[in-house]
């Protein structure tokens, strides 16, 4: 089903604005979004409970992305996440480290 919605949003160059240009929709709200289990941080990790996955295969036909931990090399660790449309598919594996702490990248919307 396409609205060919007139609503648009613009975001500046480095990426950290939301600025909304209109707010003109021609159809009713679809569903209610719900906040994300999970984030990025400005390197394109995905942050999941504290821990960073970088993506390690895409799958463009069925839009499956998997991760590792991104301390895979260094403490050979097993942890493995999937997601598909932004959507957590499952998780694999446990961490053999501790969590860092890390900055993760959350919009601003200006109006």
């Amino acid at each position: 089903m396409r609205f060919l919605c007139r609503a648009r949003v613009r975001t500046n160059p480095s990426g950290d604005r939301v600025s909304i240009i209109d707010e003109d929709h021609n159809h009713d709200i679809l569903m209610e979004r719900q906040s994300p289990i999970f984030s990025y941080n400005c390197r394109g990790h995905l942050i999941y409970k504290g821990y960073a996955y970088s993506c390690f295969r895409r799958t463009p036909t069925s839009c499956i992305v998997q991760w590792r931990c991104t301390q895979y090399h260094k403490h050979k660790c097993p942890a493995r996440l999937a997601t598909k449309n932004k959507n957590l598919l499952n998780h694999k594996g446990e961490h053999n480290h501790e969590a860092t702490k890390l900055k993760t990248f959350v919009p601003q919307i200006y109006q």
